[in-house]
């Protein structure tokens, strides 16, 4: 096994092909390029689960417009990993940057040591931003990475100057045209977006696409893909990949997961002295990687013990060897749940619920993308729902009974 490449094994990397995703990379990039040809602003919307590329897609974006237009100004945010305030600095800086290059052009603060130490506020900032492009007829190309934590750290001042430019340029000046381009796990951004800003964006299916969660063949070829790029030689056989593919999908954890065990099962199949991987350095890789661990939040706080009681259902089913179920399945084995901590506690037994009242909480628990769920219709069954994920993150059938009974023992406390 020889290495050409270990960069290509980490999931921040940023692979040459993205076969899996260039149908959605190529849709957005018409609809920027079409936008800005017309000099006409323009905001789009990636929502998906950790793991599903959003990330990835969105430095191609960058990389591609940085490239192809001088006059526009490409720059990439991950608003998970700084603050709102230093975002906004780092945006500063880098349009002075861009800005500056060879003609040494200066404006006000642009290279205080320590921007922080004026006292300015951030939309100060921003509005320079602003004024110094409009100047330089200059338009700006903005991707905000899981921007959702913008609004959760109470910066949604970055925003609000960005939709709404025109309130904030100096007089008879140019609105230069902004692009935005954003991301969150959040299926809809109106969950998050405050209402003063919510009217400023355009919402409609022409700005916005959700990447699902990879399926176990898509998995697959992208390790595959990654393996092509990370390895000059290397024996790994096709099942061990599918019992990667497997888990990752099983456990809503997609690529993230699925390349971490990659390179782990190599560095313990070349620790070990192997020629080649197989199924146990993948199962010793898997060992040491607690699934949980790949997200930021359990998630299970805000759901109610009825709510509680169907996801463990859910997931004792997909646990049971399966990739998708339906809802028919679910509500039997939500239904044995009742009875089997009904017997222990009385007050369960009141969480049962009618068929009716338990799709509805089926459709409740995906608006608040807790799983993903479709609904066909048609054909000779009639109506069918299909349940394919847990979405959340949470996937581990022994946690969930545990905070299962977490709720149990206080419902037995409060009826006692």
């Amino acid at each position: 096994m020889n290495i050409k490449d270990s960069e290509a094994l980490t999931f921040e990397y940023i692979p040459d092909d993205i076969s899996v995703r260039k149908e959605a990379y190529e849709k957005i990039i018409s609809k920027f390029e079409n936008a800005i040809e017309r000099k006409e602003k323009f905001f789009f919307y990636i929502s998906g689960s950790t793991g599903t590329g959003k990330t990835m897609v969105t430095k191609k974006i960058e990389t591609h417009f940085s490239k192809k237009y001088d006059n526009l100004y490409v720059s990439y945010y991950n608003c998970a990993r700084i603050s709102p305030y230093d975002t906004i600095l780092e945006m500063y800086r880098n349009v002075m940057k861009y800005i500056v290059k060879d003609e040494r052009f200066v404006e006000n603060i642009a290279f205080s040591p320590d921007l922080k130490s004026t006292g300015y506020s951030g939309s100060v900032y921003l509005k320079d931003i602003l004024n110094i492009l409009s100047k330089k007829e200059k338009s700006m190309f903005i991707i905000l990475d899981d921007v959702k934590e913008i609004f959760v750290k109470n910066g949604k001042d970055i925003f609000y100057v960005l939709s709404r430019p025109m309130e904030f340029m100096r007089e008879n000046s140019t609105i230069p045209p902004i692009y935005l381009l954003l991301t969150s796990q959040k299926s809809t951004i109106q969950t998050f977006l405050p209402e003063d800003i919510q009217s400023t964006i355009q919402n409609t299916p022409e700005h916005k696409i959700t990447f699902n969660n990879y399926t176990v063949e898509e998995i697959v070829d992208i390790l595959k893909a990654r393996i092509k790029e990370a390895f000059s030689e290397i024996d790994i056989a096709d099942d061990a990949l599918e019992e990667i593919a497997i888990l990752s999908y099983k456990s809503n954890l997609n690529a993230r997961y699925a390349i971490d065990i990659l390179r782990d099962s190599y560095d313990i199949a070349s620790t070990e002295g192997c020629s080649s991987i197989d199924i146990s350095h993948i199962r010793k890789a898997m060992d040491i990687n607690d699934v949980n661990a790949y997200h930021d939040d359990i998630g299970v706080d805000e759901l109610t013990d009825t709510q509680l009681l169907i996801l463990l259902a859910i997931t004792r089913v997909l646990d049971n060897k399966k990739l998708k179920t339906n809802s028919v399945d679910v509500e039997n084995e939500f239904n044995k749940i009742i009875e089997e901590y009904g017997y222990r506690v009385s007050a369960v037994q009141s969480l049962k619920v009618s068929h009716p009242t338990f799709l509805s909480y089926l459709k409740k628990l995906k608006d608040m993308d807790v799983i993903s769920m479709k609904t066909y219709r048609g054909g000779l069954e009639g109506t069918t729902t299909v349940i394919d994920s847990i979405m959340i993150p949470l996937y581990d059938l022994k946690k969930i009974e545990e905070l299962v009974e977490d709720r149990i023992r206080r419902l037995k406390s409060e009826t006692s």
